[in-house]
Parts: structure tokens; sequence; C-alpha cells
């Protein structure tokens, strides 16, 4: 039925109302003919049309014919409707075909999948996996060195390097083509890409095709015939896959053909083959590159289940350094990594004081990282950023993946020799914050290398053995120092009641961010009287020892205010049982339940304090500690009041509530007291009564007198305490 269509609508346009109506009668024929013995011939289309001279019918159908609405069919002697195409190709071809680009040449390249040439002996031996763009030059008329240098240019940033391949379309030792080979040298060295190039000739035919081939690719996006025309669109693809099956064997046989060149600084080096070229361009610009195999992290974008498994491993790195395979258990992906990064070239290896990082060990493997070591020793004072970007380059060419991996060990290597910096901060110890942000920004990471005079080896050999250091390093003495102040609760960094050196040495290792500059420089400066590793060593034991003085005196406070031996609270459990419930006020009740725990051994002095102040004990400043201790006498004295109330409402107590009232001088009003006494303290009380009373029975003064020497004593007590008070 389309065919029909298509017959008729175009005899209507090329013809007239006869050429119409045979048009249309031979589409009738077509469609209903099956079972009815009709052809569409002569003697049919005669009858078809009555009324017309048989020369007028015979020309028409001529003319249908030659327009391509009918086809004979000289075999049986008739017609049929023409399914081909009008469309002329050739023509088209013609239109929009010019002069072959190496553009053009460069995607017959990439269709046949030449694209890219991989260096796969390489890869074998160094685990790198290394493809160097392949580009295509046309050396015709139209060669054109400013849109060569920017391709190359452009096609080397997405790959290990270039290969340029020449072809010229007839001899290729002509002077004007070896005059253009000489400028495509000359562009090659001056942008300093990896690069390789080969001259071909007889290019002719695959240069022809190549402008065949673009030119099909415009005349189907230009010429609007061709989406309505089912013949033409196939016409065209038979004749793109003739194209493309001629110009892969045509590049092919010239790449079979050609010869290779190795660009270098000063000369250049012939290699054959073009895959032997690209392994051997690859060795001699790469030649510095780590033997790493890893798949997984041989790449610049890792996947995320690698990337994973990389954190991971780094995790590991500075978490169990002295463990054997970094104490992973089972066979995750990190432990493979670790076997395939680590292990190989001896970075983490068992010595003669255990497990730990050390530098390349001498195997073949371990000695291909040398040259990337050197790096890192190469300035005073470089960022992992800018030794990635060393790293990244020739002659190393290394991943991205892989280098967190190497400059981690690296670090926990040289620890003695090299000062890490984080954000303009020293870092004492590698931890797991460390290495997640060196993972997300390396140039936050900062290295520096630490030297010293001899009066400083010293300086460091004495301040180590203070510190019961095996290592004088710098960085060692400085990190233990750091790490030290570090560890200590906040009250021990924050406390006045230190001596005033102690302070000094304190809040200068808190603040400082060099090693170097705190030992050589800070210290020193601080001005401080005496022996100054002396004074240091012992004001880091001054600072670790204020958090036991501070719990030492809350605890003698306590155990006072309540009348129980600071060793063991001997009593207050019992003690804390009988006044339970006896008050709403629920802090006094926590602090009576656990003022007892204490002695049941349940219970801790923290958990007193935290009664005391609304913050950790840790955490206390001078003030919480004031607070704290006016807090006991005060607690203390109820507690004790409560055991007064508790015997009232008959509940037992171990208490003894007494009150004196004495009056001395009749012009002064009565001297009142009351309060409580414990078990232990009835008992301190009652020996030394009797020891008074032995005393008193020893004179010789009346009963009166000694009543009297009682009661002068009792107002004299009372008024000490009262100033003590005060």
């Amino acid at each position: 039925m389309t065919l029909a269509a298509e017959a008729i609508e175009k005899a209507n346009v090329l013809g007239a109302d006869l050429h119409v109506k045979l048009a249309k009668s031979a589409a009738l024929i077509e469609i209903f003919k099956n079972g009815t013995g009709l052809a569409v011939d002569q003697d049919a289309l005669l009858i078809a049309v009555p009324g017309n001279n048989v020369s007028d019918i015979t020309g028409a159908l001529d003319d249908l014919c030659d327009w391509g609405v009918l086809l004979r069919q000289k075999r049986v002697g008739g017609y049929a409707l023409f399914s081909g195409s009008d469309f002329d190709l050739d023509a088209a071809l013609e239109r929009f075909g010019g002069r072959t680009t190496s553009s053009d040449l460069s995607q017959v390249a990439a269709k046949a999948g030449f694209d890219h040439i991989v260096a796969k002996r390489h890869y074998f031996d160094c685990g790198v996996l290394r493809t160097f763009a392949l580009h295509v030059e046309c050396l015709g008329e139209q060669f054109d060195p400013n849109e060569f240098k920017r391709t190359v240019g452009r096609k080397a940033l997405a790959a290990s390097g270039v290969m340029v391949m020449a072809i010229a379309p007839q001899d290729a030792r002509s002077p004007d083509i070896e005059e253009k080979m000489d400028e495509i040298v000359r562009i090659l060295r001056k942008t300093g890409v990896v690069s390789a190039f080969s001259l071909v000739g007889d290019g002719k035919r695959l240069i022809e095709d190549a402008g065949d081939l673009a030119a099909l690719s415009q005349v189907q996006k230009q010429v609007p015939q061709i989406a309505g025309d089912r013949i033409a669109r196939r016409g065209i693809r038979a004749r793109e896959a003739l194209l493309r099956n001629r110009s892969n064997v045509e590049l092919q046989r010239l790449m079979l053909s050609s010869q290779w060149q190795i660009l270098r600084p000063n000369d250049s080096e012939m290699v054959l083959s073009l895959s032997a070229a690209a392994s051997h361009l690859a060795d001699k610009a790469y030649h510095s590159t780590p033997i790493i195999h890893s798949e997984l992290l041989q790449k610049d974008r890792p996947s995320s289940s690698a990337a994973a498994a990389l954190r991971a491993l780094c995790h590991a790195m500075v978490k169990s350094p002295d463990r054997k395979n970094l104490d992973f258990e089972g066979f995750p992906a990190a432990f493979g990594l670790y076997l395939t990064t680590l292990a190989p070239s001896g970075l983490h290896r068992k010595s003669k004081s255990g497990y730990g990082f050390a530098d390349p060990d001498k195997t073949m493997t371990g000695a291909s990282l040398k040259p990337a070591w050197k790096i890192l020793r190469s300035k005073k004072e470089q960022s992992l950023a800018e030794v990635y970007e060393a790293w990244r380059g020739a002659p190393f060419g290394m991943k991205v993946g892989v280098m967190p991996v190497l400059a981690l060990a690296f670090l926990l290597a040289n620890r003695q020799i090299y000062a890490v910096y984080q954000d303009g901060r020293f870092v004492a110890d590698l931890d797991d914050i460390f290495v997640d942000r060196m993972l997300q920004d390396p140039s936050a990471v900062v290295l520096r290398p630490a030297g010293r005079s001899e009066h400083h080896l010293a300086f460091l050999s004495r301040i180590a053995e203070g510190l019961d250091l095996s290592d004088a390093s710098a960085l060692t003495v400085a990190s233990a120092a750091f790490q030290r102040i570090e560890a200590l609760s906040d009250f021990a960094k924050r406390t006045s009641l230190l001596s005033a050196d102690t302070r000094k040495i304190r809040d200068a290792i808190r603040h400082a961010d060099d090693p170097e500059t705190l030992l050589f420089e800070t210290l020193p400066g601080l001005n401080i009287k005496g022996d100054l590793v002396e004074k240091t060593v012992a004001a880091i034991e001054e600072c670790e020892a204020a958090y036991d003085s501070l719990a030492k005196d809350l605890r003698h406070a306590l155990a006072q205010s309540i009348g129980v031996p600071s060793d063991t609270f001997a009593g207050s459990l019992e003690r804390a049982e009988s006044i339970k419930g006896l008050s709403s006020d629920l802090k006094f009740e926590a602090f009576a339940a656990r003022v007892g725990e204490i002695e049941a051994g349940t219970g801790s002095l923290e958990a007193v304090a935290g009664t005391l102040q609304p913050k950790p004990m840790r955490d206390w400043s001078d003030r919480n500690r004031e607070g704290a201790l006016s807090e006991v006498a005060r607690l203390g004295r109820r507690f004790r009041q409560a055991e007064a109330v508790a015997l009232m409402r008959d509940r037992k107590s171990n208490t003894e509530a007494i009150a004196l009232i004495v009056g001395v001088d009749p012009k002064q009003p009565p001297i009142l007291q009351s309060f409580e006494l414990s078990e232990n303290e009835k008992e301190t009380a009652s020996k030394l009564a009797d020891q008074i009373i032995r005393n008193l029975g020893q004179s010789e003064h009346g009963h009166e007198i000694a009543l009297a020497a009682l009661a002068r004593a009792v107002a004299a007590l009372t008024d000490s305490m009262d100033k003590i008070e005060a």
C-alpha cells in the first residue's frame, strides 16, 4: 500500500492525467492480483484506460518507467511498481564532500577501536594500566600546525600520552611531507607531552574513505529527504558499512607497516610495532613508577567500595601499626589492599623490635618506591597535595588511588624525622581523625623535616631521659610531652592551683604548633629560673597530679563533713540508710545515697561529685572546686541533722546529738552549741574525755574549779571555731 501511494503521488507530480490513471491501475492490479490471474502488463493497462490511443499509452508507460514509478520486467513481459529510490547518493557525496581532515581520520581510528593504545607489557610489569591516545594526522594540503597543537594537547590531558600517526597521501619521502613531519616533531617537543610518532605513505585510499564517511554523516544530518526515503537510508547504511570495512582494513595495513619513534628530549628511538611502541613509550616516560599490582587502587577514581576499603586500611595503619597484618582478621577488602600495596615492598614488616612501618626494602618492588620517596624528602616543607602532583606527572605517573597509602606509610615510618601539620597545627599522634582529613584534603597536611645542633641534641637527650623515652628525637619528645598534656583532664588543663612555672610550661605545650619551635624557642623563652629540663619534667608530673590532688581534697572534705575515716568511709552506708527518705530534697537524697555507696564499693567519688556541681569532675574549673567544697560542708551538716531527726522518728542511728549552754561573762549572752557525733567521733571524744578527766583528777583543785575550767575551755574553743568559720 505504501509503494502504491508513493507511485501515484510521484506520477501526479511528474505527469498528466493519463500517467496518474495508469499508475492507479497498476497499483490496484498489484494489490489485488493474487488469485485473479491478472498481471500488470500492457494488455491489462490498455483495458484499464479505454478511450486512449495505444501510442499515447505506450509513451506514458515509458515515461513512468523513466521516472521510477514503474519497473519493466522483461522476463515476464510486464511491469511492477518500482520499490527503489530516486535519491542520488553519489551527487550528495559530491556536494557535501571536501578535503579530508585529521579529525575525519581520527574518527575512523576511533570507530575501528584504535582511539587508545594500551601499554600491555608495561601493565604486566608495573601494575599500572596506561593508554595512549592515537592521533591520525593527514599530511595533505589541509595540514594545520595550530590545529594539530590544540588537538594533541587536548588528547594528552585525557591519556598518559599521545601517539601520532602521520599519513601521507602518496610518497612519504617527498620534501614537503618531510617538512611537515619536522613541524610535527617540533610541536611535540615544544609542548612536552609524552609522545611517539610514525610516518606512513600511500594513504590516499584511507584518506578518501575517511572523507566519504564524513560526507555521509553530513548527508544524514542535513538532507531532510532521507528521513522519508527508506530505500535511500538503506543505501546510505550499505555504503557506510562498505567504507567502514574498507577503511578499517586499510588502517590496519598502514599500522602493520608503520615504524614508531619514541620522542626523547634530544633524540628519538625506533620501535617496530605499535603495541611494543606503547609499552616502550610507557617504560621510557614513566621509568620511576612504583610496582604495585592492585586492581582496586590503580585508578584515578577508585570505586566507592575500593574507597571504603582504602579508608579502612588507612585507619588500620594508624590504629595497629605494631600488629601482624595490621591486626586484620579474615579476608576483608582492606586486607587485600594491604597484601598488594604494603606487604610486597616491605613498608610494613617485622624487625628486631617487632612489627612496624619502615622504608622500602631491597627487593625489586621495594626499590621501585625509592624515587617516589625522594620526592617526599626533596623539600624542607611541602604539602601532600604538592607531593601528589609530582607523583602524578612523569616520570612517576602514579594513580591517585595508591597515593594516600604510600604517603601515610612514609609518615608512619619517619615519625622521628618529619613533623606533620594539619591545618597549620602540629599533629602529635596520627589517628583516625587525621586519616579522614588527609583523605578529604591532602593540601591540609604539611611535612617539615626536623634539624638540630649538638646543643639541641644534648637538651633532647636529657628531656627524653626525664620523660622515660628511648628515642631522643625532637618529634618524639615533643609528641610525648604534647600527648601527656592533652591526656590531662580539663581541670588540670585550666586550674591555676599550680605553681607559676608549671602553668607557663603547661600553656606553652598546649598551644604549641611546631615541635622545633616549642623545644628550642618557646620553652627557653619562658625565662624560668633553674634547670629547664627538670622544671619541664616536674611541670608535666605536677599537671598529671592535679586531678588526683583535687580528688584527694574532695574526699578528705567529704569524710570530715560526715565524720568518717577518709580511707574507708566506714559506717557511712548504715548511716545513709537510716536517713533515707526523710527529706523531699532529691539532691540531698542522692548525695546521702552515693556517700554510702563509697563504703559498699559500688559507688565512686565522681558519682558524689555529680551531686555537687552540674558537670563531670574532670571538667571542673577552680570555681567548681570551691563551690563543691562549700556544698560538701552544707550537705554534710544537713546529713548530721537528718540523723538526729531519724532518732526522733524511732529509726536506728549511730549518731549522738549534743547541746552545750555555757555562760561565763554575765555581761555577755550564754554560748549555745549543738552538734552531732558519729560512731567514730564518739569513740574519739570518749578517749579525749578520759584523758581530760585524768588530768583534772591529778590536780589539787576542787570540783567547782574543775567545772569552771571546763566551761572556760568550752568558751575558748567555741570562740576559736567562730573565728575559723568567719
